[in-house]
């Protein structure tokens, strides 16, 4: 399965490579990937950069889909706008309940799934990637670029005043332009297909 992100404007930021870590928390806010109804948790996590089966059963931990923990990567998304949210081991009780195969499974709250598309049709997902999923796979993701709201990338950046400094240049369709007036020319746009570009 090849992941297929939407089409839409086109942001680029180039970086220096010692400052991507930076912009992968980004990630935490969510992309909005295109699939169809019935695809697998699992399957979806493969398209991903880097995203070994390995990986995937060894380093992710906690799966959350609409706000549910589960243990199960064969979960079908049916709708859109699910939204799956993966990290590595949470600590504490917390991260002891929601962790996947955990003896602490039955205290979680479960929730029914209720399907508005038949299987097979095309939707929309968000997916989440915190902590150490984040950091270790987010360059390969931002690099291949992915779709997100903007208003998410406005509210990254107005909350990290440190990391406009770290831009080398922002292209917007291709025009260059300046990080002061970024905010502005992103506030009329729903969604953008967003990347870094940085030199390994």
């Amino acid at each position: 399965m090849e992941t297929q992100f939407i089409d839409k404007r086109t942001l680029v930021f180039k970086i220096d490579p010692q400052k991507v870590s930076f912009f992968t928390l980004l990630l935490q806010s969510g992309i909005l990937v295109k699939t169809t109804s019935g695809t697998s948790i699992g399957e979806l996590l493969q398209s991903f950069p880097d995203f070994s089966t390995e990986y995937i059963i060894n380093d992710i931990q906690t799966i959350f889909l609409n706000g549910t923990a589960t243990d199960d990567l064969e979960t079908e998304m049916e709708n859109d706008n699910d939204t799956l949210a993966v990290s590595a081991a949470m600590p504490g009780l917390a991260g002891a309940i929601f962790r996947k195969n955990s003896l602490h499974a039955a205290l979680r709250t479960t929730q029914e799934q209720t399907h508005t598309h038949t299987t097979g049709s095309d939707i929309t997902v968000i997916v989440k990637f915190f902590n150490t999923i984040a950091r270790d796979r987010g360059a390969g993701l931002l690099k291949q670029g992915v779709t997100m709201r903007a208003d998410s990338i406005i509210q990254f950046l107005d909350t990290r005043s440190t990391l406009p400094g770290y831009l080398e240049s922002i292209t917007l369709d291709g025009k260059l332009i300046d990080p002061k007036e970024l905010t502005a020319a992103l506030s009329d746009l729903q969604t953008v297909h967003f990347s870094i570009r940085y030199e390994s």
